[in-house]
């Protein structure tokens, strides 16, 4: 596995998890500037850590279809060497979309947080109210960026399933299928959550933010674990084959000398027994 694709995977979740942050912000903690700065970093941090993470899991299935694509065909056709490069073009594509679309929704039409009343008593003095990020144009922008990265989601499953069939050393294929596939899964549970929930503050904030610790944290874990236990299993190979080393055997003399601490009543033993064969092969000399 190229670092390059541990790099940005860990970084797109770590901007994920971070757009948890102006979910809590609101008119008590800071005023009004603040909050509307809170409204729009949320989709910024969402869409761009959404974007890096699963256009490097996209990355990492095209990569290993076109390895193995190239290498059925090595007999007619040269083999082609993949760079890094020019699997982070799917990922730049993705990127550009997407910051396309929030700098015209920063620039045209930001989100604003807005308190809204739910009931005022007889004087008409507000009894319970709520803040809620929204403008006029909400839905459009949301909606396109909906669009762009379910796509991207549907592209990355696609290029994973084919995948799936080839076996590679760490069984990538097989981890990066289930991360997208199980993202795409909640993606489809939690935006429609989202669109029920509204007005509703706290379960809102629960939805969301429990689809930003799934899709973080499960990525996270299907792509890195792993990996990690794939290194523990190598070190403690190698950590056998060092003992291994240390056993040596001498067929001429038909003696095991073993170099490891802990076997010297093995190896008197056998010495005891060397010396009782030898004495009893040995002809006694009469005076």
């Amino acid at each position: 596995s190229q670092p390059i694709f541990l790099y940005i995977i860990s970084a797109g979740t770590l901007l994920m998890g971070l757009s948890i942050i102006p979910l809590t912000i609101d008119l008590d903690v800071t005023d009004q500037k603040g909050a509307d700065a809170a409204c729009m970093a949320f989709p910024w941090l969402l869409t761009t850590g959404f974007s890096l993470t699963f256009s490097a899991l996209f990355a990492k299935a095209y990569r290993i279809n076109q390895k193995m694509k190239s290498a059925t065909r090595f007999q007619r056709v040269k083999r082609v060497k993949i760079a890094a490069v020019d699997i982070m073009k799917p990922m730049t594509i993705l990127l550009m979309l997407n910051t396309i679309v929030l700098i015209v929704w920063t620039v045209i039409d930001p989100l604003q947080r807005e308190t809204v009343t739910v009931d005022q008593d007889a004087f008409l003095r507000d009894i319970e109210t709520y803040c809620a990020c929204a403008s006029k144009h909400m839905a459009i922008f949301y909606a396109s960026l909906y669009v762009i990265n379910l796509g991207s989601l549907i592209v990355a499953s696609i290029q994973a399933q084919k995948a799936l069939k080839i076996s590679t050393e760490l069984q990538e294929s097989r981890y990066v299928f289930l991360a997208i596939t199980l993202i795409l899964l909640v993606s489809f549970i939690a935006i429609p959550m989202v669109v029920i929930a509204e007005g509703k503050v706290a379960a809102s904030y629960f939805v969301m933010a429990g689809f930003v610790f799934i899709a973080s944290v499960s990525t996270l874990l299907l792509v890195f674990v792993p990996k990690v236990d794939v290194v523990r299993i190598q070190n403690r190979n190698r950590r056998g084959s060092r003992i291994t080393k240390n056993v040596s055997s001498s067929a001429e003399d038909g003696i095991r000398i073993f170099n490891i601490q802990g076997n010297q009543a093995e190896l008197e033993k056998e010495i005891r027994e060397l010396r009782r064969l030898l004495s009893t092969r040995t002809p006694k000399l009469e005076v």
